[in-house]
């Protein structure tokens, strides 16, 4: 091909140098955004292999979240349910206190006319 010819306008440019992924591209070259006048260029298609690890970073992710919700939902539970039975268990749980308190009250004046006891 001589230097004669003029460039043909529908050819597509040939980059000099490869843009490499977290690499600057070249001055010569517009961002990957494209000017404020040209729409952005989607993502190149993913790959079998670039699916595939997506799907497994998008389910990890997925699990994690539903693991806090489920430890924050049984935790919440768990403090229902504890407060619960304190609020049920108290009143009877004194009443017995008050029961065996009075009963060993009584006992002990009982006993202490007599002495010790060799029990």
């Amino acid at each position: 091909m001589s230097r004669e010819q003029p460039p043909d306008p529908e050819a597509i440019p040939v980059l000099d140098e490869v843009v490499q992924p977290g690499r600057p591209a070249p001055d010569s070259v517009p961002p990957a955004g494209g000017t404020e006048s040209e729409a952005p260029l989607p993502p190149p298609p993913a790959t079998g292999a670039d699916e595939r690890l997506l799907a497994e970073q998008l389910t990890a992710a997925l699990l994690g979240a539903v693991r806090q919700e489920l430890a924050d939902t049984l935790r919440r539970e768990a403090d229902h349910l504890a407060a619960r039975l304190v609020s049920e268990l108290a009143p009877r749980l004194r009443e017995r206190l008050d029961t065996a308190l009075g009963q060993a009250a009584r006992s002990h004046g009982d006993s202490a006319g007599d002495g010790p006891r060799d029990d």
